[in-house]
């Protein structure tokens, strides 16, 4: 798929502070954003969508937050900034080059850092054809707790699950 089919599919998102359900949805990350443990954390929401809901969130929480969302060409300020977190939330699974992007991630992590990567888990081989989510045709990466234990591997990180089903935690212990 182009980027301009990609984005034109993106377009039709009711990703927006209206929409009470994706409102709801993305709230779910602050808590485990603030128990990440770190105070006054640098945020990059990495992925965030032309409307960039979940960095108002987390700014109207009292969060430092920027957006990043290659698609509507919205870039943090500064690009050798290093951020405390880094949230893919349901942005994974659309990554083309997820070896490359994970690299740029980890270089833009503070050296105890932490990404927190939302995407949901494939069923079981016998569902998987039926699952919703490869019906989906931006969604090109689908994982399994060992997929994102290998993404975490790329990160040089350590894997983490949460009290959400779908949201993971990778934390970087540099050297």
């Amino acid at each position: 798929m182009s980027y301009e089919k990609e984005k034109e599919r993106y377009n039709f998102h009711e990703n927006t502070t209206i929409n009470e359900g994706y409102v709801g949805f993305l709230k779910e990350l602050i808590p485990v954003i603030r128990n990440v443990g770190l105070k006054d954390p640098e945020i990059l929401d990495f992925g965030s969508g032309k409307n960039a809901v979940l960095s108002s969130l987390l700014q109207l929480s009292g969060l430092k937050c920027e957006s990043y969302d290659p698609l509507y060409d919205i870039h943090p300020g500064d690009w050798e900034k290093k951020f405390d977190i880094v949230v893919l939330c349901e942005v994974i699974e659309h990554i083309r080059d997820l070896k490359t992007e994970l690299k740029l991630i980890k270089r833009i992590l503070s050296n105890r850092g932490s990404v927190i990567i939302r995407t949901k888990l494939y069923p079981p081989v016998d569902q998987f054809l039926k699952w919703w989510y490869i019906q989906d045709p931006t969604h090109i990466n689908f994982f399994s707790r060992k997929t994102v234990c290998k993404a975490a591997e790329i990160i040089q990180g350590i894997y983490e699950e949460t009290k959400l089903p779908d949201v993971f935690i990778v934390r970087v212990q540099s050297l």
